[in-house]
């Protein structure tokens, strides 16, 4: 059953990836995006392995897409801003340390598209530096402290190397071909 919710994720975010790239380009570059994304290593390998990831990238894909709706100013963007602010309610519990890297490359995305590139790349680097100060300043038992969380998943990636052999993130990473996936 955890293995159809999370390729009914994975599946969900196919439209995500159609929709945000039909934004931008034609219908044909969209399809073309999609299917790229249903076929590439990295979806099927997430929904065949039992991990919150697929669910991670749903909800991040979905406050996204509502992040550009609000950057283009789309009609109905009030209630999109209110579907970013759910989405990173809804993401924090899986991802804590993902929340303010993300509200900062929304930042990002924002000023650049709407700054000429001298005020885009000074406001990006004042973005970036407040961030880190942040994070950083944030108290150490904080999910989202920067220190705290890599050494969370420097800690996480070490487990998962001690068993290899018979389980873990790092088995399921190592690839003997590049077709080895589609098996």
């Amino acid at each position: 059953i955890i293995r159809f919710i999370l390729i009914m994720c994975i599946s969900m975010s196919l439209l995500y990836t159609y929709r945000i790239t039909r934004m931008y380009f034609d219908e044909p570059t969209a399809r073309l995006a999609a299917g790229l994304h249903a076929f590439m290593p990295a979806p099927i390998l997430l929904s065949l392995n039992h991990r919150k990831d697929p669910v991670v990238q749903l909800i991040v894909m979905f406050a996204f897409y509502h992040a550009m709706r609000v950057f283009r100013q789309d009609q109905g963007w009030q209630k999109s801003a209110f579907m970013v602010v759910v989405g990173l309610f809804a993401v924090y519990p899986f991802r804590s340390g993902l929340v303010l890297p993300f509200i900062g490359m929304m930042v990002i995305c924002f000023v650049l598209a709407n700054r000429n590139a001298l005020q885009g790349i000074v406001l990006t680097l004042i973005t970036l530096l407040s961030l880190v100060v942040l994070q950083l300043s944030i108290p150490e038992d904080s999910r989202v402290n920067l220190d705290t969380y890599a050494s969370r998943a420097t800690g996480k990636f070490a487990e998962s190397a001690e068993f290899s052999d018979t389980g873990g993130l790092t088995r399921l990473l190592r690839v003997t071909g590049p077709l080895d996936i589609y098996k």
